[in-house]
């Protein structure tokens, strides 16, 4: 079909026009139009929300460069941190910089470089924009504010300033395993300070600069979302509060004593010797997988790993996001298989028989990008498979053929996004696709999205409550939903202290196209499933359990020998199916 890309042997849902991205939200019921007014020197943050604007249908966003903005007055009092953070950035041989020259991507408007008040002003008369967004300050931000329905919102200095950002990123630093939360807050006449969107990150304690800059990649999908709140409430083009109202980071107890920040510092340099010493000692564990039979199956709100028997890949290449699915007379395991020392993964098939006798029967899918995390699902007497192939932006849907090993791509359900650990779910006729996005530079393990569809292939719409889940403790995803003892539940990764160091267990207690909720119930870490180091993945089926963990410590170990005719591992094995 003329302007559609199919894939071979796809199926018959709707697939997306040729280099569109799949939306993430909802469009508003009318695009938005925003003026941003910035100078020369913009925070760096402030370009990826241009980058990503640029790649968002609903959303004009328009920039004036402003010639005589002047900077924002910070908090007084920051000599510590700043000695500090040039200290760091000194030993680091770092180039980092929170200021950046504006992006002009053919969004400044012609004319618009360097302009005077007076210009703005008049340019803004002639735009008409719903909202203006300052960057900069200026005796005539009201004027400017009146041009607009919405009015201004103008950025405070903890969003523009370098060291008032990273003042109220430092108390997370000091306390070992606590997340960093990240919040957008616009002031209310009506409410005070009203928060737009925001969301728990990972605390980089390893670093000042690694903690601003984390808080920086996050920015432009808040600042995104925080438009998207604003589009979503307004009421008519002739109302609106044309005001000026301040937008802020939300504070969290922010500090510039010398005392605290000399502590912070001596962290994160504590922090850097243990991962060192940790590497040249090679104490990180390799990921291997787990599997038991038993007569009753983990209770996700008690979570355990006894009797589990670890299957380990031959040295020099490891095992990682397991998927167990039944057969007529033995359980297939589905894994990632790649190298010790390169991201080059291929989708491995395991086969164990109802002895606990395990064999590797070969490579399954290989594509010229890192595979991994396959989830597999039965429908209407057809099997089926996703995998992550976050390289390759985009999820397909893979079909099995003839045997265990040949499976052919069945057709795409999303494109445009470095998309990882899709997971699907039919649930009250409609299907469920659950994706972690890294959203305009921001971490894969901050945001958990959710599409809905009518049928298996598609086409899948953005669920209204994306993001459903916006918090690096509980958001990526760990395997396929499944039923226990009457419950709906979702697993999940803990990424606040390392990727994949628990897998925590949610009940859902609300899926709809309309709404989304879950509780939770249990966390299973790397000590109660025997592990040094963590573990990331949990599967079922029928009385058989996989979970994966980074560093096993004690219980038996077998090792799967391959089957007659399967072939060498990974990069070496013959052509995978489809491949």
């Amino acid at each position: 079909m003329n302007g559609v890309a199919r894939l071979p042997g796809q199926g018959d849902g709707t697939s997306l026009p040729r280099g569109a991205a799949s939306p993430l939200y909802p469009s508003p019921s009318r695009p938005l139009r925003v003026v941003l007014l910035a100078g020369a020197k913009v925070p760096g943050w402030i370009n990826g929300f241009l980058r990503l604007a640029g790649d968002t249908p609903w959303l004009d966003v328009r920039v004036f460069l402003v010639h005589d903005a002047r900077a924002s007055a910070g908090v007084p009092g920051r000599t510590a941190l700043r000695l500090a953070l040039a200290l760091e950035r000194r030993r680091a041989r770092s180039r980092e910089r929170f200021l950046e020259p504006l992006s002009q991507d053919g969004r400044t408007l012609p004319g618009e470089s360097g302009s005077s008040r007076d210009e703005v002003l008049a340019g803004l008369a002639a735009l008409r924009p719903e909202l203006v967004v300052a960057a900069v300050d200026g005796e005539w931000i009201e004027d400017a504010a009146a041009t607009a329905t919405g009015g201004c919102w103008c950025l405070e200095p903890s969003l523009r300033r370098e060291l008032d950002l990273l003042s109220s990123l430092l108390p997370p630093m000091l306390q070992p395993g606590a997340a960093t939360s990240v919040a957008l807050q616009l002031q209310s006449r009506k409410d005070g300070w009203r928060r737009l969107s925001g969301g728990r990150m990972a605390t980089c304690r390893a670093a000042l600069d690694g903690q601003l800059k984390r808080a920086c990649d996050k920015l432009p999908s808040l600042m995104l979302r925080a438009l998207l709140a604003h589009a979503r409430e307004r009421t008519s083009s002739c109302g609106g509060d044309r005001g000026v109202r301040r937008l802020r980071l939300a504070p969290l107890a922010p500090t510039t004593a010398p005392l605290a920040v000399g502590r912070a510092f001596l962290a994160a340099i504590g922090v850097r010797m243990h991962e060192r010493w940790q590497r040249v000692r090679r104490r990180q564990g390799r990921w291997s997988v787990l599997v038991r039979r038993q007569t009753r199956s983990l209770d996700p709100a008690h979570p355990d790993a006894a009797g589990c028997i670890e299957l380990a890949a031959p040295d020099g290449w490891y095992w990682a996001d397991p998927c167990v699915i039944g057969g007529p007379e033995d359980e297939l395991v589905y894994v990632e298989e790649c190298p010790d020392d390169v991201n080059a993964g291929v989708i491995a098939c395991l086969r164990i028989d109802a002895g606990g006798t395990a064999e590797r029967i070969g490579v399954a899918l290989r594509r010229p990008f890192h595979l991994s995390f396959p989830q597999l699902f039965d429908w209407r007497g057809e099997r089926f498979m996703t995998v992550e192939s976050g390289q390759d932006r985009r999820v397909t849907l893979y079909r099995r053929g003839a045997t265990a090993l040949d499976w052919q791509p069945y057709s795409e359900l999303l494109r445009g996004w470095p998309v990882v650990d899709p997971v699907l779910h039919f649930h009250d006729g409609h299907w469920y696709l659950f994706a972690n996005v890294a959203e305009g530079g921001a971490s894969s393990c901050d945001s958990l999205f959710l599409f809905v569809a009518e049928a298996l292939t598609g086409p899948y719409r953005p669920h209204p409550a994306n993001p459903i889940v916006d918090d690096a403790g509980r958001a990526r995803m760990a395997g396929r939903l499944f039923v226990d003892r009457g419950r709906l539940v979702r697993p999940s990764q803990d990424c606040v202290e390392a990727y994949g160091a628990a897998v925590v267990f949610h009940e859902i207690l609300e899926l709809g196209p309309e709404r989304y909720r879950e509780r939770r119930l249990g966390r299973l870490d790397a000590a109660t499933a025997g592990a040094r180091d963590g573990c990331h993945t949990y599967s079922r089926s029928g009385c058989m359990e996989t979970i994966d963990v980074r560093g096993f410590a004690y219980g038996g170990t077998h090792r799967a020998e391959p089957a007659a005719g399967a072939g060498g591992l990974g990069a070496s094995a013959g052509a995978a199916a489809g491949g």
